[in-house]
């Protein structure tokens, strides 16, 4: 009885461990079922200075009017925005990708989000990187 005690407190601590600082710990049985000890991922906090200049997606909510696979682009409020071809991840309400734009149809309420704005790429019109269907 006193070694399924102290399994089931090495257990709670493992999830203690996990939801307490995000490292993750891993028990592994050994050979002939010999328990390993628990070993821990150090975690990696990314530099201060690097998240404030990475570009983030904003989301913006919408009715999709119109579809034109052939041009790659969608009607939201009477405005046409442009589908980027190589980058679109489109998702559905449950959840899961779909195949592409061609999962799209007018009167589908949808949250999308446009490429980060760049220098670069200030002449060129952003276009739409990530579509959720709600």
């Amino acid at each position: 009885m006193k070694s399924c005690c102290k399994s089931a407190r090495a257990g709670a601590l493992l999830i203690g461990i996990a939801l307490a600082g995000g490292a993750q710990a891993m028990r592994v049985a050994g050979p002939a079922g010999a328990p390993t000890p628990v070993t821990h991922a150090a975690v990696v906090a990314p530099t201060p200075g690097a998240a404030a200049h990475a570009p983030t997606l904003d989301l913006a909510a919408g009715v999709v009017q119109a579809v034109d696979l052939k041009k790659g682009n969608l009607r939201l409020a009477g405005r046409v925005v442009g589908l980027h071809p190589g980058a679109l991840r489109v998702i559905g309400a449950d959840g899961h990708a779909e195949s592409g734009a061609g999962a799209l149809r007018p009167g589908m309420h949808i949250r999308f989000a446009l490429e980060p704005a760049t220098a670069a790429a200030s002449a060129e019109p952003r276009r739409i990187v990530l579509i959720y269907i709600e």
